[in-house]
């Protein structure tokens, strides 16, 4: 049963958090168990009992799920210890992901010596050259936004 929002406003705060948790924990167990029953599944299929198609060809046709998540899912289900892998998975995609921001922190920070010449340059030099440049980076920025528009 799903609660409202007015009664999320009346419950108490430590209610709350405890659902929450038993919730999330829930949620844990429910995609372990989705694990092993994917590795079992896969185990019948490569047996026999896939109308002939192989593991790979019968997932694409019939789970709807990605691929990589195929994968991460059939580590989990064959691990020792399921809830273990999946916290190690866990771990490994929220370094990932902080790598990729301090990337993308480092790629901008490079770029800020380019932004302040820019800054001068526009503040010191003559109004028709600074003009110059601006219709310069307007006709970038449509050539970006037109890349942009075809790659989608």
């Amino acid at each position: 049963m799903e609660t409202t929002g007015s009664e999320l406003d009346d419950m108490p705060l430590q209610t709350m958090a405890d659902t929450i948790v038993r919730h999330a924990n829930a949620a844990d167990e429910q995609l372990i168990q989705a694990a092993r029953m994917l590795v079992r599944l896969r185990e019948r299929i490569q047996r026999g009992e896939g109308d002939g198609l192989t593991w790979h060809e019968w997932a694409r046709k019939n789970l709807k799920l990605g691929r990589s998540r195929v994968h991460e899912l059939e580590a989990i289900g064959e691990a020792e210890d399921p809830a273990e892998a999946l916290e190690k998975r866990r771990t490994a995609t929220r370094e990932r992901v902080q790598r990729c921001r301090e990337a993308e922190s480092r790629r901008k920070r490079a770029l800020e010596p380019d932004r302040r010449i820019l800054i001068e340059f526009a503040q010191e030099a003559p109004i028709d050259q600074v003009s110059r440049l601006a219709r310069q980076a307007e006709s970038l920025q449509r050539c970006v936004a037109s890349d942009t528009t075809a790659a989608a």
